[in-house]
């Protein structure tokens, strides 16, 4: 029974990626008959990273360092980025880009019709080179984009089969639409190293920055000052297993209050909302601010650089914070451990990770972590003791990482 059910998955999804893969054929294929071939710009560079937050933030300094590159002289950058980062956009050098693409990345993915007429607009136009520094491609991401990408050089970097929606097959068929493919070193897992590998090895770069850095910006009509100098509390994640129960962000608070820490202040997306009122209620309530939902990124972003301390389960908030140099303590279930959490010793960020018990990468071969942990966690987060949390907080503003 079980074999059989293995095999009726299989061919559920071999069809479903031959539905997938087919669609898009058939829009390449009527482009090509009807002779649809844009003009070729040879003085054009493409960036292909379309990717959430902290992705961002990771990938900017690269993107303004290409201002100090001399064999970029007279050269046009063209970067196709995630809308959820608009909100960021000010922050890239306006020397690096005359244009950005914009694209709903999440729609993209999932919805075939947008796909399919985003697709249409992005391949009028052919630049001379195109990059692609992405290693967890997906097959309906960024390796669409590329093959409907006209340039007739296209770099990318070398799968590493993280992706739950590639198979081998996919990766097989998708590693044809570039032109180049980077490699990684052994043993080299962080987000950030991977960046600077790939900027360096495809000719973008010939120097290149240590770390994720940003000077601390204010949003213009900002109405948080009050503000300034509070502990920030960031309950959010993209997937619930890496949220924190609100009742242990509230027990932290009331921990850090008798220490002599605060004001307190919950932020996040509208979806954060119920969390934070939950902090609010079980704490404090005089003593803490729930803004989540109620700024913008930038205004988040504004609000973490002149805080004292963020506390957060591991998200692009944290990636905010180390890059403004604001001290924080992430929260994590272990998430793709060694990729992003936690930052390498030798970039000397302001940071303490704390995990359920039983993961300690301190004590273990990165090697071994990465691969216990690429693919996700089933890690308990709510294993993580509050007194733990605030242990973290006070030895990193008292003491330090």
């Amino acid at each position: 029974m079980k074999t059989a059910i293995s095999v009726i998955r299989k061919l559920v999804r071999l069809g479903i990626l031959l539905v997938f893969y087919s669609q898009d054929s058939i829009q390449l294929l009527i482009r090509r008959m009807l002779s649809i071939t844009p003009g070729l710009a040879e003085n054009r560079i493409l960036i292909v990273k379309p990717d959430g937050i902290g992705d961002f933030i990771l990938l900017l300094p690269f993107l303004n360092a290409l201002t100090a590159e001399s064999r970029l002289s007279g050269r046009k950058i063209t970067l196709v980025l995630n809308l959820a980062v608009k909100d960021l956009a000010h922050l890239i050098d306006r020397d690096v880009a005359d244009k950005i693409i914009w694209v709903n990345y999440s729609r993209f993915r999932k919805i075939p019709w947008y796909r399919w007429s985003w697709l249409n607009q992005f391949s009028k136009t052919a630049d001379g080179s195109a990059f692609f520094p992405v290693s967890s491609r997906e097959f309906r991401g960024t390796d669409a984009i590329a093959r409907f990408c006209w340039s007739p050089h296209r770099i990318t970097m070398k799968n590493d089969g993280v992706s739950v929606y590639l198979t081998q097959r996919e990766i097989h068929w998708s590693d044809r639409y570039y032109t180049s493919i980077v490699s990684p070193p052994d043993e080299v897992f962080f987000e950030f190293s991977l960046l600077r590998h790939f900027f360096q090895n495809s000719g973008l770069l010939a120097g290149w920055p240590s770390q994720p850095s940003l000077i601390p910006f204010r949003e213009e009509g900002f109405l948080y000052d009050d503000l300034a100098g509070a502990v920030v509390l960031f309950p959010g994640a993209a997937q619930r297993s890496r949220q924190w129960n609100p009742s242990n962000f509230a027990a932290v608070i009331k921990q850090l209050n008798e220490s002599g820490l605060g004001p307190f202040v919950v932020c996040g997306s509208p979806a954060d909302r119920w969390a934070g009122e939950e902090i609010v209620n079980l704490s404090a309530p005089a003593l803490v601010k729930n803004v989540c939902g109620k700024t913008s990124l930038t205004a988040l972003a504004t609000i973490i650089g002149q805080s004292r301390l963020l506390i957060s389960n591991e998200t692009g908030a944290v990636h905010l914070a180390i890059a403004l140099k604001t001290p924080v303590v992430c929260i994590s279930n272990g998430n793709h451990l060694m990729r992003y959490s936690p930052y390498p010793p030798e970039m000397n960020t302001r940071s303490v990770y704390v995990y359920p018990p039983g993961i300690n990468p301190s004590e273990e071969p990165a090697r071994v972590l990465y691969n216990r942990f690429k693919t996700g966690s089933d890690q308990d987060i709510n294993l993580i003791a509050p007194r733990d949390v605030v242990n973290a907080a006070i030895r990193l503003l008292t003491v330090g990482p």
